[in-house]
């Protein structure tokens, strides 16, 4: 199983020529030497039986969970562990990370379509494909049927993750219905696999929709301050200045500073008949800590068919620091 998850890293991943290599290599001999061993190992005609079972899956399941939590319990942990030990790990790429997380969750949510309709010890591979073979021909409809729709719905790996969690879905609401719909009592694994399908089916739809609405229209080029402002999605806000932002205005109200939290307000109108009107107002927050770095907290505004998100990229924390000192009125 760990030389098929390093097969497709190293395949999937955009790393430099030399780790890609390392990755292919040894998942590569990795998994020759894993089938010589089991030739050798079983018999020709219990060959397939062994590996092809409800625990065996469950076992590969559970490695994938396993691997999954390091990855993001060392990626998430750098900065503690740096200061810790005195190490000096860099922090992770986002993309890679998702790119990362992505494979397994792709082959943890296929696992969990498929393990249910194994039996233990012994399965006939005919039989089982039987069982799930309408699970797949759905989840794959709706994919196809989802890229057709939405335009926007274009990559790969979205593709892939909504067609696995789309099929742990299908797979375990099917496998309830055949087998356990009189002894609903035991349909508690099933239900659990759903819920997880569900939450990954839910998070890359939210992240296939994602659309930047922030483009920055001023003249001052926000990639030459730094080349982390990105001119497509961040907009440079003036105290008491109105800034036009899709279908909004926006006016950026003031700020406070609690403990080590900054609190900023930004007011959100929209144009009725040539006059402004207020639509709504969000709270975003920074929270500083010298040890740790600053982190946005993003503030929401829910919506039916969409939610807006406004998070502060960037501010000037000396003068928060003067203004906590000079303890100035909140906004």
């Amino acid at each position: 199983s760990l030389s098929l998850v390093l097969l497709l890293l190293g395949f999937y991943l955009n790393f430099n020529s030399t780790i890609k290599i390392i990755y292919l290599v040894f998942g590569l001999g990795s998994l020759g030497l894993a089938g010589y061993l089991a030739n050798r190992q079983f018999p020709q005609e219990t060959q397939g039986e062994s590996a092809f079972s409800r625990e065996f899956f469950m076992f590969i399941g559970s490695l994938l969970l396993l691997i999954s939590g390091l990855h993001l319990t060392f990626e998430t942990s750098k900065p503690v562990i740096n200061k810790l030990i005195g190490t000096n790990y860099a922090p992770g790429n986002i993309d890679t990370y998702n790119k990362v997380q992505a494979v397994l969750a792709i082959l943890i949510t296929i696992m969990m379509g498929v393990s249910q309709f194994l039996l233990y010890k012994k399965n006939i591979l005919d039989v089982f494909w039987g069982k799930i073979m309408r699970s797949i021909i759905i989840a794959a409809g709706l994919t196809l049927l989802a890229g057709l729709i939405f335009k926007e719905f274009n990559n790969p790996q979205y593709i892939l993750l909504c067609f696995a969690s789309g099929f742990t879905v299908i797979a375990n609401a099917d496998y309830i219905i055949r087998y356990l719909r009189k002894n609903l009592k035991m349909a508690g694994a099933s239900l659990a696999h759903i819920g997880f399908g569900m939450i990954i089916l839910g998070a890359v739809i939210s992240a296939g929709h994602k659309k930047f609405i922030s483009q920055n229209a001023n003249r001052i080029n926000l990639e030459s301050l730094n080349p982390d402002f990105k001119n497509n999605e961040n907009i440079m806000l003036h105290r008491g200045d109105t800034v036009p932002m899709y279908k909004y205005y926006l006016s950026y109200q003031g700020d406070t500073l609690i403990g080590n939290v900054a609190h900023y307000r930004v007011d959100y109108f929209t144009l009725n008949n040539g006059r402004l009107e207020k639509a709504f107002t969000l709270y975003p927050k920074l929270i500083m800590n010298e040890r740790m770095g600053n982190s946005p907290e993003p503030a929401t505004k829910h919506f039916i068919d969409k939610d807006i998100f406004t998070h502060v990229t960037y501010v000037d924390v000396e003068k928060l620091k003067r203004k906590k000192n000079n303890e100035q009125p909140q906004y």
